[in-house]
């Protein structure tokens, strides 16, 4: 069978419907699952490690814009302006912790 005649699939949406935080004591880590529309869904194992570099941004100490605070009326230039603000309110927080992003 040639390259060319191989489908590929079409990558598929799917939204959060449902996220849980809970500890498991025995692995002395968090459990993170989120489940999605499409009736799957994640798993993720957060260390004191990951869960301390996060901590800033679930907290709103990065005051990363959200989708509300943005608009949905605004312009493309305004919108990289606002990506260019976020990147550097990202950086900032990597310098604050040198080295913690390398994992």
């Amino acid at each position: 069978m040639s390259e060319h005649n191989i489908a590929k699939p079409k990558p598929v949406e799917a939204g959060i419907q449902q996220i849980n935080l809970g500890y498991n004591s025995e692995q002395d880590r968090l459990v993170l699952r989120v489940g999605l529309s499409d009736s799957s869904g994640l798993v993720a194992w957060l260390t004191y490690r990951v869960a301390k570099i996060l901590w800033p941004l679930l907290s709103n100490e990065a005051h990363l814009p959200t989708a509300h605070s943005i608009g949905s009326q605004t312009m493309p230039k305004q919108a990289v302006e606002q990506f260019k603000q976020e990147m550097q309110t990202v950086e900032a927080l990597q310098m604050r912790r040198p080295g913690s992003w390398d994992m």
